[in-house]
């Protein structure tokens, strides 16, 4: 992927880490091979340069929980970079 990126996902609602993942494929654009799990998104991110928006991560089901504490690690590790902007909300 090349160039600069602006997308904005909602995860709204989310409740299973299959509907995290759709929203994610709808939000931008991923490869065909994309895996629909955090080490696939990890390297998707990882590519892109620009600016990324992450709304309604408080606004999930509960048993998400767990699964949007380790994506927002796996965000955490990419800021570090400094290449993609992250922002969470």
């Amino acid at each position: 992927m090349s160039g600069y990126v602006n997308y904005e996902i909602d995860f709204t609602g989310v409740a299973t880490a299959s509907e995290f993942h759709e929203r994610i494929r709808q939000g931008m654009q991923v490869p065909e091979y994309y895996g629909d799990n955090l080490d696939s998104l990890y390297d998707v991110l990882s590519e892109m340069r620009g600016r990324v928006v992450f709304k309604g991560t408080e606004n999930i089901d509960e048993d998400m929980v767990e699964y949007m504490n380790r994506f927002r690690a796996m965000c955490a590790d990419l800021k570090g970079a400094g290449i993609l902007e992250l922002v969470i909300l």
